[in-house]
C-alpha cells in the first residue's frame, strides 16, 4: 500500500534499438506508464499483475516492428530486460524486487 501512496505509476523509457520511429530521430527515448495505483502489492496477485504490466510495456518499448534476424532478437530481450530492470527498481519494493528476480533466475535455468 505503501507503494501506491508514493507513486501510483511507474513509467519505461527506453529506445527501441531497431525500430526508427520520430521519437529515435529525436533521440527521444520511447517510454511507456505503467500505472500500479489499484494492486495491492503485499498480495501474490498483485505483484504478478504488476509485473505482468511491466512487462507488457517494456515489449511494446523494446520490440522492433518486424523481426528479421538474430541480433534483432537479441537486441530486443536485451532492452526489454534493462527495461523490466529499471521499472522493478523504480517501484522500489521489496516483494517485487524478490518476485522479479525468482523469474529471472527461472528465464535463466530454463535456457540452459
Amino acid at each position: 500500500m505503501k507503494t501506491a501512496i508514493r507513486g501510483a505509476a511507474i513509467a519505461l523509457f527506453l529506445a527501441s534499438l531497431t525500430t526508427v520511429s520520430v521519437a529515435d530521430t529525436l533521440d527521444i527515448p520511447a517510454q511507456r506508464t505503467v500505472k500500479f495505483g489499484d494492486l495491492n502489492l503485499g498480495t501474490n496477485s498483485g505483484l504478478v499483475l504488476l509485473y505482468g504490466r511491466i512487462r507488457s510495456a517494456a515489449r511494446e518499448v523494446c520490440e522492433p516492428e518486424t523481426i528479421w534476424n538474430v541480433q534483432a532478437l537479441l537486441e530486443t530481450k536485451d532492452c526489454m530486460d534493462r527495461a523490466i530492470e529499471r521499472a522493478v527498481d523504480d517501484v522500489n519494493d521489496p516483494l517485487l524486487k524478490s518476485y522479479h528476480l525468482s523469474q529471472t533466475h527461472a528465464s535463466s535455468v530454463a535456457q540452459q
